[in-house]
């Protein structure tokens, strides 16, 4: 995948979500696509400040070894845990979620140009703006691939 901090990487994501429907059918897991499209908008709102991750004290341990495997070249598992705090079980406007995404994909795309995002996760601990940029691209890459995309 492209770097989500070019022009190039963000038009193939781009592409690809222009390709998913509003009822398509997930290959695993239980969001639609609206919901999927929240879900990934409001990790990706974590780097810019703007989705505060409570503390979680299981973290402590075990963010270093998620952190590996996040940035492994390893496929993320279908039906991998979730932070409470980033799911969405709530009916959402595709449309309206779609666009929202696409505006945060800029926003964290010109972060990432100009060194501004932190060097710290909440759970995961130091990311450096290129582990930032593996750890979306693949969060991203497995959630379109979730329906298909």
């Amino acid at each position: 995948m492209q770097s989500l901090f070019s022009k190039e990487g963000l038009r193939s994501i781009s592409e690809r979500l222009d390709q998913l429907q509003a009822n398509g059918t997930p290959q695993w897991g239980k969001m639609n696509a609206g919901q999927m499209l929240a879900h990934v908008r409001m990790a990706m709102e974590v780097p810019l400040g703007t989705h505060k991750l409570p503390p979680m004290f299981i973290m402590k341990f075990l963010g270093g070894m998620i952190r590996r495997q996040i940035l492994s070249d390893k496929p993320t598992s279908k039906n991998s845990p979730t932070a409470a705090s980033l799911k969405v079980g709530d009916p959402r406007d595709f449309t309206r979620e779609k666009a929202a995404l696409l505006q945060t994909l800029e926003k964290f795309s010109a972060a990432g140009r100009a060194g501004q995002l932190p060097d710290k996760h909440p759970y995961f601990g130091k990311l450096s703006p290129d582990e930032w940029d593996r750890f979306q691209q693949k969060h991203l890459d497995h959630h379109l691939g979730q329906f298909g995309v």
